[in-house]
């Protein structure tokens, strides 16, 4: 494995500088269980047919986790460092998984009628050090929807490190049932 993804892969980047992206709060404990199978994207394509994404695509990662029941998601460093992914359609989250942008500095973006993570009726999800911003959207709009919608039941999900800019209607959207909580 190239330098920096041997760190990301034993579950802890090394980071210097501004690259830092430090696990804070009560998120700075949060893991999967170990041994969870680790996906990498590589690409920075939004791989997005939903059947059969393109390999290397988060689309493709999270999907892989789905049908592992779980895993981390990791970025490659040296292939993603500062990369935007335009998603068009959301990604919905599977129980039981870690989307870590470590030091990568990934950005997701969309169009502000799209939810960008969608996080509904699962268990146990940590989304850290990852960057979300919205396309520019019409203030009078009524179709502008949040970056990270919550629904459902939910229980154990963590949202650690990231940061938000232009969210259009929001940010974070978080409505249903919190079985155990929301960090």
């Amino acid at each position: 494995a190239p330098p920096g993804l041997r760190e990301l892969l034993a579950g802890e980047p090394r980071c210097d500088g501004a690259d830092a992206y430090p696990r804070v709060g009560f998120g700075a404990m949060a893991a999967m269980p170990r041994p969870t199978p680790t996906f990498v994207v590589t690409s920075p394509d939004e791989g997005a047919a939903r059947d059969r994404p393109s390999p290397g695509t988060l689309r493709a990662a999270v999907e892989a986790a789905r049908r592992a029941g779980g895993g981390r998601i990791v970025f490659d460093p040296a292939a993603m460092r500062g990369a935007t992914i335009r998603l068009t359609a959301p990604l919905r989250m599977p129980a039981e998984t870690e989307l870590d942008g470590g030091c990568a500095r990934v950005r997701l973006t969309g169009a502000p009628e799209t939810t960008l993570l969608l996080i509904r009726d699962v268990s146990n999800v940590v989304v850290r050090r990852l960057s979300f911003a919205k396309e520019d959207y019409d203030p009078t709009s009524k179709t502008a929807r949040d970056a990270i919608m919550l629904n459902g039941r939910f229980t154990g999900v963590i949202l650690d490190g990231n940061r938000f800019s232009r969210c259009g209607d929001g940010c974070i959207a978080a409505g249903g049932i919190a079985d155990g909580g929301l960090t």
